[in-house]
């Protein structure tokens, strides 16, 4: 990694100012999080950051230099009852040039291929979790890119992690990625293909349709070869149903599928709507969550005994991990209207998971005036006393944030 920072650090320094390109963000994020104590995970939500107020604040610094391009960014946060955290992210520095007729790009930089809203499969290299409220800028993988565009469509080929070989994460695997992009009429073709140690061949393909000139369509599907899931392997009816290290163990499976498809429409007047659905083959199912939550109560059932309460803690530490994925469960369905207006914005969206009943409903409302922009929002987490979201240690979550652009 060492090498891909010295090479675009080396253009930094040689760049000229006339091309210069500098630009800055400020952010303060306050956030109020409201705990379910009805949960079975709820005892171990103290020994993490689940249920705890908090404030985030965050300067961001992006631009380019010639062929340069970085994104940096300063961030404290102050969770409620805890010392703040302070850190600095170098989160893009990478070199993008053309050499030869062909564009070429080293460095430190997001790749992000995807098509869709709350899920995009095509994401084979960095797959962002794009639930989240108030997302972090991700950080760039190191890589080694080559481009070749012609007027209706582009080739892009990408070595990742170079010389990283198999590590203890996928994000960090090193690994070679084949995109295809073609503009055919109305429709956007997209293709991917990625070889990892880890997952072997992944291949995978999207369509994204304009309708008329309000309206579109978007599907995708993504086929992994080998895959990997995270199960708590602690028996829930043993005598002592505890670990004496992290029993969410990696289990290595077989191929899946991970398949989106949407519809949105949009009005003149600024409202619009959307509809979304996928199915993540790596995701758990309905009977693992029970079963998660049969582990957590059993361990619960420990305090008072002359177990000690520090290995009764760890392990429920340890389960509320699981809650850690871009999808809790499988299948997955997204509504959402939104409001653009002249001074105010507006979205409501619905998420549910069919197979347990489980929902998430957001709503946020913005406003953006000269170089600040405002939003409020409040999200809440339901469903049945077993669903996955019923079993989340929160139940609310509210927030402002605030940002200054200059």
């Amino acid at each position: 990694m060492r090498r891909w920072m010295g090479l675009a650090a080396l253009a930094l320094v040689s760049a000229g100012a006339a091309e210069d390109e500098v630009s800055a963000v400020l952010r303060a994020i306050p956030e109020l999080h409201g705990a379910r104590g009805t949960s079975p995970f709820a005892g171990a939500a103290p020994l993490t950051d689940f249920g705890r107020d908090r404030v985030r604040g965050e300067l961001e610094v992006r631009g380019r230099l010639r062929d340069a391009v970085f994104v940096g960014t300063a961030r404290s946060t102050a969770l409620e009852g805890q010392q703040p955290r302070h850190e600095g992210l170098l989160n893009e520095l990478y070199v993008d040039t053309v050499l030869g007729g062909q564009r070429v790009s080293a460095g430190k930089k997001i790749l992000g291929w995807g098509i869709g809203f709350g899920f995009r499969p095509l994401d084979v290299i960095q797959q962002q979790d794009r639930r989240v409220l108030n997302q972090f800028t991700l950080e760039g993988i190191p890589s080694l890119a080559w481009e070749r565009f012609t007027e209706t469509s582009a080739w892009t080929l990408v070595w990742a992690n170079p010389l990283h070989g198999k590590t203890s994460s996928s994000r960090d695997d090193e690994s070679v990625a084949l995109r295809w992009f073609r503009q055919d009429g109305d429709r956007d073709l997209h293709a991917v293909a990625r070889w990892s140690a880890r997952t072997g061949v992944q291949g995978g393909a999207g369509v994204n349709r304009v309708v008329g000139e309000s309206a579109q369509w978007y599907a995708s599907g993504l086929l992994a070869q080998r895959t990997e899931r995270r199960t708590n392997v602690v028996d829930p009816a043993a005598s002592l149903p505890l670990s004496v290290s992290d029993p969410l163990h990696v289990r290595k499976e077989g191929a899946a599928a991970q398949v989106a498809a949407g519809y949105s429409w949009t009005h003149g007047s600024g409202w619009g709507v959307m509809a979304e659905a996928w199915y993540d083959g790596t995701a758990w199912t309905k009977d693992e969550w029970i079963r998660a939550a049969s582990i957590t109560r059993a361990q619960s059932a420990l305090f008072g005994t002359p177990v000690p309460r520090s290995a009764i803690e760890g392990n429920l530490a340890y389960g509320v991990q699981a809650f850690d994925r871009p999808n809790l469960l499988r299948d997955n369905a997204l509504l959402r209207a939104s409001y653009d207006g002249e001074y105010w914005d507006a979205a409501v969206d619905w998420l549910v998971t069919p197979s347990d009943r489980g929902s998430v409903l957001t709503l946020t409302l913005s406003r953006q005036y000269d170089r600040w922009r405002w939003e409020a929002g409040v999200r809440r987490f339901a469903g049945p006393p077993d669903s996955a979201y019923g079993l989340l240690p929160e139940r609310t979550v509210g927030w402002l944030a605030s940002q200054w652009f200059f």
